[in-house]
């Protein structure tokens, strides 16, 4: 009898400690945060679920970057997340900042723009300028001029916002340059007579 007590009274405490969680849990998924001044939230190429959670959360805009996480994944919607600029006003929960993103998408989504292998400094500018008409050619070429880019335009798929300016565009390449080429530069033994990453750019 006593032990059958026992059993009963941790089958009680079990049965309470689910109950607790589902509160917690259920309240921090549909309780909001007050956002009085809009704030504006980009979510960019490759970034992880988790470096986005803990953006939001760094914002304000949700209370639990894990609890994000878990609801997204538990719902399937972890890979479904729009690229672009989002903004966010108001009373916010972290449901609906979950199914305002799956339903509007973002307030301005990421435009895409692909340069070739082999793409002249013309030929990226005009690739550019197609999704983004309001850049500048002169001061576009002017910028890979001032910082030594010529002939190393990274070929890649680019995706932009559309208040990218010609310096953040140059400023995207150089650092995607700087990524993946100056590795393999620093990497290899070029042999004779070609010595140093000029000579390298030149051969490729």
């Amino acid at each position: 009898m006593q032990n059958v007590k026992r059993l009963t009274l941790t089958q009680i405490a079990f049965v309470v400690l689910i109950l607790l969680g589902i509160f917690f849990v259920t309240r921090a998924i549909f309780s909001s945060v007050v956002i009085s001044t809009p704030i504006v939230f980009t979510i960019n190429e490759g970034e992880s679920l988790k470096s986005l959670s803990v953006r939001l959360e760094g914002e304000g805009l949700i209370r639990s970057s894990a609890l994000l996480r878990l609801y997204l994944s538990f719902n399937n919607k972890d890979r479904k997340v729009q690229l672009g600029e989002y903004e966010f006003s108001g009373n916010i929960s972290l449901f609906s900042l979950a199914r305002e993103k799956k339903k509007k998408g973002p307030k301005n989504p990421l435009l895409v723009a692909t340069i070739p292998e082999g793409s002249t400094s013309l030929e990226v500018y005009q690739i550019f300028a197609k999704a983004l008409p309001s850049i500048d050619k002169n001061i576009f070429f002017n910028l890979i001029a001032a910082n030594n880019l010529e002939g190393k335009l990274f070929p890649s798929t680019y995706h932009l916002l559309p208040s990218y300016k010609e310096t953040t565009i140059i400023d995207l390449m150089a650092a995607i340059y700087l990524k993946k080429v100056i590795p393999i530069i620093e990497g290899s033994v070029a042999p004779q007579p070609l010595s140093g990453e000029k000579d390298i750019l030149i051969l490729a």
